[in-house]
């Protein structure tokens, strides 16, 4: 695993600067918790009593992002120690109580770590929902997706659902946004190269490069699956797919639909997709 973490332990220089785009905030996870909520709708307390597992979680805003929409419980795995660090520092600062979540280091596509991390003696059929921003992406193939699956459907409740978001292989080419993004925070280029093979999932380089320098930190790679390959994964880790659609913005977040930057992140051509799935044994 160390060297797992040698690999991604450094996206915690640039990750914060991406998390923190309102954009992020108002599109994938608006559409998460409109799916994940029992109302289907984004409102004050929607997530109201429930109990929620935030897989590769980050420095933790979308926990947050979870309590202040009524969640009573939330749990975040992330593999990057650096992360798991500064989402617990995150959430005590702003006021989240210390006995309301748990915040672990595990690879989310190792079934050992996760059940060392989260025991199905004390966490078999416990979460109401389970989510995942942009993470299966870095998943190396189908047999890592599953194996993800395998174990969240293990923790999650029987009439509980999964919910994801991962990149849109549909415009997987359109990353002037984020090169915009990255220059005006100053310190980093953000920049995609595909590779494709008919005889494998598409695959993107994910560099991030110093402005003034042009030495790159770090370079990240991660995987184009198609709807058809979630699909697939699901139903072998125990999963229905219920739908896969272009994500949404929250209408009241001020934000310019007719700014281009914006309009690539909804509808058909956003450039993610959220996933919601269901236990397929009920």
């Amino acid at each position: 695993m160390s060297d797992i973490n040698d690999q991604y332990d450094p996206y915690f220089q640039c990750y914060n600067a991406v998390k923190s785009d309102p954009l992020y905030y108002y599109c994938g996870e608006y559409t998460t918790i409109k799916e994940i909520s029992q109302s289907g709708i984004y409102s004050d307390n929607c997530l109201s009593g429930m109990k929620i597992l935030d897989l590769g979680c980050g420095s933790g805003r979308t926990i947050a992002h979870l309590f202040e929409k009524g969640a009573s419980e939330a749990v975040g795995l992330d593999l990057s120690p650096h992360m798991v660090e500064d989402a617990i520092r995150f959430l005590t600062e702003i006021g989240i109580p210390q006995d309301k979540f748990l915040i672990k280091q595990a690879n989310c596509f190792s079934s050992a770590e996760l059940y060392n991390a989260l025991p199905l003696e004390q966490y078999s059929e416990h979460f109401d929902a389970i989510t995942a921003q942009y993470l299966h992406c870095y998943a190396e193939n189908l047999d890592k997706l599953t194996e993800s699956f395998l174990v969240s459907n293990k923790w999650l409740k029987r009439d509980g659902v999964l919910c994801f978001t991962a990149p849109n292989p549909k415009i997987a080419t359109e990353f002037e946004y984020f090169q915009e993004l990255a220059e005006t925070r100053n310190f980093f280029l953000q920049f995609k190269s595909l590779t494709h093979s008919k005889e494998q999932i598409p695959k993107e380089k994910l560099a991030f490069n110093n402005l003034e320098t042009g030495k790159e930190l770090f370079s990240v790679s991660t995987f184009l699956y198609q709807i058809n390959h979630f699909r697939e994964a699901l139903n072998r880790g125990g999963f229905e797919l219920i739908s896969a659609k272009g994500l949404e913005m929250n209408p009241n977040s001020g934000l310019n639909l007719d700014d281009d930057r914006n309009i690539l992140r909804v509808g058909e051509y956003s450039d993610g997709y959220s996933f919601k799935a269901k236990n397929n044994s009920i």
